[in-house]
This record gives structure tokens, C-alpha cells and sequence, in this order.
């Protein structure tokens, strides 16, 4: 979706990133969510042990990420939908799509830490 969306801001005309733009923010909002669920069931305490401190962290940190995603996507999304031939709403869409990667990338670290890695050492 992040990629949808910085092609279409890059190759393709302003009420183009509409849809991306939407979709994106449909899930930084799940993503943000999820996080939040996890943390709480969890059942982990961080002062517990090393690997609970480390698996709530990234979790915290994944959630305020999709957070900021969240609320980059959804200005963007209000100028894309108000004013779409703003230049201003596709440098916003553009910097929303950067923290969107970072957030992909982070989710990656999530999921290699608290899935495969305890598989593959244990």
C-alpha cells in the first residue's frame, strides 16, 4: 500500500493518491490497534525479564509508530480529498509514505523477535 501510494504521488495525477492515502491510514489504524491488544495480553512483565521488557518495547514502539502514520495518513488524506491540487498535500503524502516504510520496517523487527526468533533459538 505504502509503494501504491508513493507511485501514484510520483506518476500520476493529485486526486490519484485518494485511494492509497485511504487504504494506508485504514491500516496504520489496525496496525496501532493491534499493537495496543498485544501489549495488554501480552501477560508480560517487563520487569521480569529481559525478553518481556524488550517484546513490550517493541510493541510500544510499533504502536506510537502506526500512531504517527496513522495521523500523517489521515492529513494527507484530508488534503487529498479537500484540496487535491495542493502541492503542499503531496509533500505531506510523500513524508507520510517515508514514516509508513519505517513502519513497515519496524513491524518486520516485531515480528522477527517475537515469532521467529524465540522458534529458531529455543
Amino acid at each position: 500500500a505504502t509503494r501504491w501510494l508513493t507511485h501514484t504521488v510520483d506518476h500520476r495525477g493529485p486526486r490519484a493518491r485518494r485511494w492509497p492515502l485511504l487504504l494506508l491510514l485504514l491500516l496504520a489504524g489496525a496496525l496501532a490497534w493491534l499493537a495496543t491488544r498485544a501489549w495488554q495480553q501480552a501477560g508480560l512483565l517487563a520487569h521480569a525479564s529481559g525478553y518481556a521488557s524488550s517484546v513490550l518495547a517493541l510493541l510500544g514502539f510499533a504502536g506510537i509508530l502506526s500512531v504517527g502514520v496513522a495521523g500523517m495518513m489521515l492529513a494527507a488524506s484530508l488534503w487529498a480529498w479537500r484540496d487535491a491540487d495542493d502541492p503542499r498535500g503531496r509533500g505531506v503524502a510523500l513524508n507520510g509514505s517515508l514514516l509508513s516504510y519505517a513502519g513497515g520496517a519496524c513491524w518486520l523487527v516485531v515480528v522477527f523477535v517475537v515469532y521467529a526468533w524465540p522458534r529458531v533459538a529455543g
